[in-house]
Formats: C-alpha cells, structure tokens, sequence
C-alpha cells in the first residue's frame, strides 16, 4: 500500500512539475530553447557569438606578437605554428552555423580567413628569408584579404554580433598590422 501511494506522489509531483513549465508566453523570451525544443532566435545568436568568439581567439593567438617576431626574424618553426592555429581557427569558423542575420558576413569572414591561410603559407614558405617573410607579411596585411576580414568583422558587429570590440570598426582594418593579423 505505501508502495502504490508512494507512485501516485511521485506521479501527481510530475504532472505538477510539467504544468508549472507550461505558460502563455513565448517559450523564447522565458529561454534559450523554442517551442520545437531547438534553440530560440536569441539563444542561436548567443550560441553563435560564443563559438565565433572562441574561433577569433583562436585566430588572434596564431597572429600575435609571436607571429609578428617570428616574421622578422624568418623564424619557419614558430610560423609553421602560427600557420597551423590560423588554419584550426579558420576551420571553426567553418563548422559554425550562423544565424540568417549573420550568414553573409559570416561567408565573407570564413573566404577572408581562407585566403589569409593562403598568405600564411607563403610566409611559411618565404622561410627562413627575413627580408621575403618580412615583405609577404607586410603585403598580407595590405592584401583585399585583409581588408575583406575585417569588413567582414565590422558588418558583424554592425549586425548587432558582439564578436570584437566595436570601436575596432572605427579605424582601417588591419592598418597597423605587421602580418595577416599582426
């Protein structure tokens, strides 16, 4: 007898539990998840930021100060793994599902990224040719890929994507940069 009232406790508890979860607002605004289970409007684009993110860390590691360093000094070891980050970073971004808000901008960052890697090899390549890496790296950044990157970024951002700092789309993109990304 405990047994079979037990079971009706745990049953009417449940069926508490799952009409607390229903309501009359839209399943999106209360959280990340719509009512097809899939991820809200909001939720998709929070997701989206977060990985892109995660991609653009990776991207800016590969392009760093060591990158720089090792451009002038024709150093092919650490520009080999500059090259090869670059090349995991670029490869996130092309696992990513962007939201339709997004989709353009985020084709034309994953071309400009791929072209970039192009860029990257033949520095690698250049190696251990200070003058050469020095030269490549300095027409990388000057390159439409570059420019095409950080266009790419800015219509993000102006999309309303917090993926960089926004006042980073104030200035040329790359306008300073020793390499791709320096």
């Amino acid at each position: 007898m405990k047994h079979a009232t037990k079971m009706k406790t745990l049953v009417l508890a449940a069926a508490m539990l799952l009409l607390a979860g229903c309501g009359e607002g839209d399943p999106g605004a209360i959280g990340p998840t719509g009512i097809d289970g899939g991820l809200s409007t909001e939720g998709q684009k929070q997701q989206y930021v977060e990985s892109i993110n995660g991609a653009l860390t990776q991207l800016g590691s590969a392009q760093g100060e060591q990158f720089g360093a090792a451009v002038d000094a024709g150093n092919k070891k650490d520009l080999q793994v500059a090259a090869l980050a670059w090349r995991q970073g670029g490869e996130q971004l092309k696992t990513l599902d962007a939201p339709k808000d997004a989709a353009e901008e985020h084709a034309a960052l994953v071309k400009a990224v791929t072209a970039l890697d192009v860029w990257n090899q033949r520095i690698v390549a250049a190696a251990p040719n200070k003058a050469q890496t020095r030269k490549l790296a300095a027409q990388a950044a000057k390159s439409p890929a570059s420019t095409s990157y950080g266009d790419a970024l800015c219509g993000l951002v102006v999309a309303g994507y917090e993926v960089v700092d926004p006042a980073a789309c104030d200035t040329t993109p790359l306008e300073s940069a020793d390499g791709p990304l320096g």
